[in-house]
């Protein structure tokens, strides 16, 4: 991301929480991949700005730093669910910015489907045919509030919640299974 090159400065300075995490996580991985020789080296050099010289010099800070999120669907999707994801991306550009974007990142995000559905959210159209089935229940093996007579549940968690945005539609054909 070139909006991020050339803030190590600012990024080693800024005292915000994605950035202190940043360099929490910076430490870290540091502790957990070289020995305290080679640890010490390191932080000098990123400190200097020379994060790419740090990578090219130890082998073992090649490998990308793997940060993970994740949350339970257990409703629909809110401002909650939506600032898990966030955080962890802010303080993955943190790190990024710390660097240089020199050292390769990834970002792994999951939904934890075994997290099943606790009421029935409000504002659902027909809350009724989502409480035979959905209470308890893993949030991708619950059929959308707006399925049809006819229509398959979704197999996945992204297609479950664009179903229950979805107007019902009301051309099924009889003996026709279809997803909605």
């Amino acid at each position: 991301m070139p909006m991020l090159n050339n803030l190590e400065t600012l990024a080693r300075e800024a005292r915000s929480w994605p950035f202190e995490q940043a360099r929490n996580l910076l430490a870290h991985v540091l502790k957990k991949r070289l020995s305290d020789a080679e640890r010490d080296l390191a932080a000098t050099l990123i400190g200097r700005g020379k994060a790419d010289e740090a990578l090219a010099t130890f082998e073992a800070l090649r490998r990308p730093v793997i940060l993970e999120t994740g949350y339970g669907p257990s409703g629909l999707p809110h401002m909650g669910t939506f600032g898990e994801v966030a955080r962890t991306t802010m303080v993955r550009n943190a790190f990024r910015a710390l660097t240089g974007d020199h050292w390769p990142t990834r970002l792994i995000a999951f939904s934890d489907d075994m997290d099943g559905l606790r009421k029935v959210p409000e504002g659902i159209p027909h809350p009724e045919m989502l409480a035979e089935d959905a209470i308890h229940s893993g949030r991708t093996t619950v059929s959308g509030p707006t399925t049809t007579p006819g229509c398959a549940p979704s197999s996945t968690a992204s297609a479950s919640i664009t179903n229950s945005c979805r107007r019902p539609r009301n051309t099924a054909r009889a003996g026709s299974t279809r997803r909605c």
